[in-house]
């Protein structure tokens, strides 16, 4: 059975807000036994949605539609609908019911406009909104249901494990699950990533996709056959392939990562950060558990903090600069000799889209490690937008406080 997801709203097709029902509704879907076939965008033009969902209708698809369910004129999805399947809009006494019973279990009056939410095509059966006002709905064209939700992300989710997955499973048959995993990579492009597992000459019963997502490369493992047994074997053995490239499997974030890899090493961590802006600091407090590891991060932007809190001379500062190995270098020794911890870590670069010289262009890096054998420290050159520079600092930040953790023991703390 194909399946089409259709998203609703011209906010959508300007870019005011990013799409993220799509995706969510692809993974949900293939976790439920389904392929999503097809998946668009279309605006708030009745006449485009009911040429849309005609075109569907006709050519047997299962629907799942997002957004237009709301209070306002630019709301309109139910009436176009309500003429695709040649149907009248009604005013439906049970979403009239949901949509009143939402405010009143707020205590607040239902507002006139959004009494407009229970206007329904005549046949629908209503889906319960347990998240928000908009009722969803369902209409059947030759027994394959069409499933019209609201854009908003949360209430789409709910409304789609609770109503819609329950009604799909009468409709249309799940297929069988092909075992799979995705395993999560840093540091290795595509290509290459690509290039080093083609060597493991897998037969046809495995089936590798390669997808970027960020800074990140994801390898998805598909098992056409052998089963459980035959993906296992190809995981352990790109993962003895890729060695430190390897994040882990899914869910494994670097941020992720590295904050388990520290918690399992012992380290301490202190951050000096500057281009980054506490950028660092932030990922990696954003995982559980990160007091076990992370002593503390300082924001040392100007020159004055630099001297002031991380002990940078006056001479580094004059004779190499802010941005500069020697200054890095410097920044890292200081707050680990003020933090006394294992290993502290800093950045400093030029993260644009001022600032860049012809020795020193934007996207220029210095990232520097201290640890008690001494201070390391390596230079970048990022391309991209401020945001990019500074996330893509972050991330190689984060990977060589990985893969130190992965291979140092606990060292002694400065006393």
């Amino acid at each position: 059975m194909n399946i089409v997801c259709i998203s609703i709203g011209n906010e959508l097709l300007n870019g005011e807000i990013t799409d993220t029902n799509k995706r969510w509704l692809g993974r949900a879907l293939h976790e439920a036994g389904y392929t999503l076939t097809e998946a668009i965008t279309i605006g708030d033009d009745s006449a485009r949605i009911r040429a849309t969902i005609e075109y569907y209708i006709a050519g047997g698809y299962a629907i799942i539609a997002t957004g237009g369910l709301g209070p306002t004129g630019d709301d309109i999805t139910a009436r176009a609908v309500a003429q695709a399947f040649r149907l009248r809009l009604v005013l439906n006494d049970e979403a009239l019911v949901m949509v009143r019973g939402f405010f009143q279990r707020m205590g607040n009056p239902c507002p006139p406009g959004n009494e407009k939410q229970a206007l329904l095509p005549q046949k629908a059966q209503v889906l319960e909104n347990s998240c928000g006002t908009a009722p969803g709905f369902f209409l059947r064209h030759n027994d394959i249901p069409a499933f019209f939700l609201p854009g908003v992300p949360l209430e789409m989710q709910t409304m789609f494990a609770r109503q819609v997955l329950p009604r799909l499973r009468t409709s249309v048959p799940a297929q069988e699950n092909i075992p799979s995993k995705t395993l999560y990579t840093f540091g290795i492009s595509e290509a290459e990533l690509e290039q080093r597992l083609s060597r493991l000459h897998f037969k046809d019963q495995i089936q590798l996709r390669y997808r970027l997502d960020g800074p990140q490369v994801l390898v998805r493992i598909e098992a056409l056959s052998g089963g459980i047994d035959a993906l296992n074997s190809a995981g352990a053995l790109i993962k003895h392939e890729l060695g430190l490239f390897l994040l882990g499997e899914e869910p494994a974030t670097l941020p992720e990562a590295t904050a388990s890899a520290l918690c399992h090493s012992g380290l301490c961590l202190a951050l000096a950060e500057s281009c980054t802006g506490g950028l660092i600091a932030k990922l990696l407090t954003d995982q559980s558990g990160s007091s076990a590891f992370l002593e503390r991060s300082a924001v040392t932007y100007a020159n004055s903090a630099k001297r002031d809190m991380l002990g940078v001379s006056v001479q580094v500062l004059m004779q190499h600069g802010a941005v500069s190995r020697e200054c890095a270098a410097a920044m890292a020794s200081g707050i680990r000799q003020r933090a006394k911890t294992d290993i502290a870590l800093a950045v400093t670069g030029v993260a644009g889209p001022n600032g860049g010289s012809a020795e020193k262009p934007v996207g220029t890096v210095f990232i520097a490690l201290a640890t008690a054998k001494g201070t390391e420290v390596r230079d970048f050159t990022f391309s991209g937008d401020r945001a990019a520079v500074r996330k893509y600092t972050a991330y190689a930040a984060l990977d060589w406080i990985r893969r130190v953790a992965l291979q140092q023991a606990p060292v002694s703390r400065i006393q």
